[in-house]
């Protein structure tokens, strides 16, 4: 799943609704799983499990 569509599936949660906040999440390691397509490439694309995005989601609905 690449960042823009993991933007789409959590746009329910307001603070998590654009790239730049995903791209923030990635650095931050909230998704252990997420690599860049290209890894020699500075502006490669990241791909990210959605099971880690899943599992997010459901963390995020617990939490409130």
């Amino acid at each position: 799943m690449t960042v823009s569509q993991t933007v789409v599936k959590i746009s329910g949660a307001k603070s998590y609704g654009t790239v730049k906040a995903v791209q923030r999440l990635i650095q931050a390691r909230t998704f252990p799983g997420a690599r860049r397509l290209d890894p020699e490439g500075k502006t490669s694309p990241y791909l990210i499990p959605e099971v880690e995005v899943e599992a997010f989601i459901g963390a995020k609905k617990k939490r409130g």
